[in-house]
């Protein structure tokens, strides 16, 4: 990742004091499984092929109803910072498909 991506990063846990890194890890704790069945509204779960869970993406998507799963091929981690074009254009696609 471009370094200052990274530095960014860090900046943002630092400036969270104590608890900067409670969120991040939070999902690593808790079982989410039980809890996509339950989302009711359309949901895009976006996907970066190089993230270091995405393998897991297509099995999110089966979880939650009503969802769709956009891959962003040779995106990193950080996505929406290293690769804010193509995170905007799929959320954007997103938002002007659904039926809301």
């Amino acid at each position: 990742y471009p370094l200052e991506i990274l530095e960014e990063r860090l900046l943002e846990y630092v400036k969270a004091g104590l608890r900067g890194e409670e969120a991040h890890w939070a999902g690593a704790a808790y079982d989410l499984k039980p809890k996509l069945p339950l989302i009711a509204c359309p949901t895009l779960v976006l996907d970066a092929t190089h993230y270091p869970f995405h393998y897991l993406a297509k099995e999110v998507q089966r979880l939650i109803p009503n969802s769709s799963l956009t891959s962003i091929e040779n995106g990193p981690m950080y996505l929406d910072r290293a690769m804010p074009k193509e995170f905007t254009e799929a959320i954007i696609s997103f938002l002007g498909s659904s039926d809301t």
